[in-house]
């Protein structure tokens, strides 16, 4: 038996341009597409301040969850694209300050993004 697939949206969170839902329920379980820093606006949020992009976009991710019925700390897994290695130890700060106690399971590559100026993006799936 197939279980229903219900998409999530937050309004705090733009609007994807491409055909992707924000984030994805099945059963007790969210996957958040690969979220990344821009605004309301469509603009980008902290061009080349890679602490800003960071927690944009974690708090984008943190209002898709609870959009969903869940919050960060129940997130069980990211992936963290980043353009740059040498932002990976400032990356870990901000991400330490998202996720203070018991992090996640997450996997961290170095990536091309698809628009000029990005400098990371993160996917997520938590429970429910």
């Amino acid at each position: 038996m197939s279980m229903p697939k219900i998409p999530v949206t937050s309004s705090k969170v733009p609007t994807p341009k491409y055909p992707y839902a924000q984030a994805t329920r099945a059963g007790d379980t969210i996957y958040v597409s690969g979220i990344v820093a821009l605004g309301l606006d469509g603009q980008l949020v902290g061009k080349g301040d890679v602490q800003a992009q960071i927690r944009q976009v974690l708090t984008h991710i943190s209002n898709i969850l609870q959009a969903g019925g869940s919050r960060l700390d129940q997130v069980l897994r990211t992936t963290v694209y980043l353009t740059r290695v040498e932002d990976f130890e400032t990356m870990n700060e901000v991400y330490r300050e998202f996720f203070p106690v018991n992090p996640p399971a997450r996997t961290t590559v170095r990536a091309d993004l698809m628009l000029p100026d990005l400098l990371v993006e993160i996917d997520a799936i938590a429970s429910v």
